[in-house]
């Protein structure tokens, strides 16, 4: 695929404080051209503007901000999606927090005209719209950081490449509706040892996808989400001019296949120079990070970096 892709836009963003709080506002415009050998000669013109408002309350403890964007796609027409956020603040170390508002994405060229051997777009693409909302609190403590968070998307013409047979084309469809239900907790804690700064965090993801109306064998996004993801990061210096990287990642897909990844680096500073060595993927986990496509085994990596 050759291509040749211009775009021009200009973009302006303000706010405006006031007793009644602050208010933000901008606009931005693009013309974008593409000629391509496989998806075609094509343009697209982009308006989009948006305005919110920060309302504090309570002596500041809580914070809500209404908002609107508004979007025209000289091939997709006219979008208005609002949406609002709230905040309170419990006390020094503890805040509440919950959103809810609209959002959309339009087809990307790819979707709409590309093909190759196994996949094929669709120029008769609609939109994807979904509405999200999202509880959650978190802790900031002197020792340590953490959040939790509820949140629900559903979404409306969820575009996904799918096909019925194992032979068949990838088609990029227009799917039925998708409910997404989740839960993500995340923690940071930072300590010293040996007078190094350190660093522990760790992080897990829920996601239960509820397709809805739809009996399709093979899916390349939608269907086959993770289901369950942890994280663990530990980032470590012991000498003062280099420190080390440590990650280890389990997932569980919704069609129930499961891996564990494990990455890690050391990273030195002499002077200007900066070199690097990552090892990813050590125990030569199968795994696949979207639908039917393998990720590599284990590599290494050498890099170097120089300050002028």
């Amino acid at each position: 695929n050759l291509l040749i892709s211009n775009k021009i836009a200009a973009e302006v963003n303000a706010s405006y404080t006031s007793s009644w709080g602050t208010t933000g506002f901008g606009v931005d415009l693009g013309q974008t051209y593409l000629s391509s050998n496989n998806l075609g000669d094509r343009e697209r013109f982009m308006v989009n503007g948006f305005i919110e408002h920060l309302f504090k309350l309570f002596d500041g403890k809580m914070d809500i901000t209404p908002g609107i964007a508004m979007t025209y796609f000289s091939d997709f027409k006219f979008h208005a999606f609002p949406g609002i956020d709230v905040g309170y603040r419990l006390n020094d170390k503890v805040k509440v927090y919950g959103n809810i508002g609209y959002t959309y994405r339009i087809p990307t060229y790819t979707d709409l005209y590309y093909s190759d051997p196994t996949s094929l777009g669709n120029e008769n693409l609609d939109p994807e719209e979904a509405i999200a909302e999202e509880l959650g609190v978190t802790y900031s403590g002197s020792r340590f950081r953490v959040t939790a968070a509820l949140f629900n998307r559903y979404s409306k013409k969820l575009i996904d490449y799918v096909k019925e047979n194992e032979d068949d084309l990838w088609q990029a469809t227009n799917i039925r509706n998708v409910n997404t239900f989740g839960v993500e907790l995340n923690g940071n804690y930072p300590f010293k040892f040996m007078g190094y700064p350190q660093n522990l965090t760790a992080g897990y993801t829920f996601i239960e996808d509820d397709v809805k109306d739809l009996n399709l064998n093979y899916s390349r996004y939608s269907i086959n989400s993770l289901k369950h993801q942890a994280t663990f990061t530990l980032r470590t210096q012991f000498l003062k001019n280099v420190n080390q990287t440590l990650v280890y990642k389990y997932a569980e897909r919704t069609a129930g296949e499961t891996y564990n990844v494990v990455d890690a680096s050391v990273n030195m500073a002499i002077g200007s120079l900066d070199l690097s060595l990552i090892a990813n993927n050590i125990f030569n986990a199968n795994y696949y990070e979207t639908n039917l496509v393998p990720m590599p085994k284990g590599n290494v990596l050498l890099g170097a970096t120089y300050h002028f």
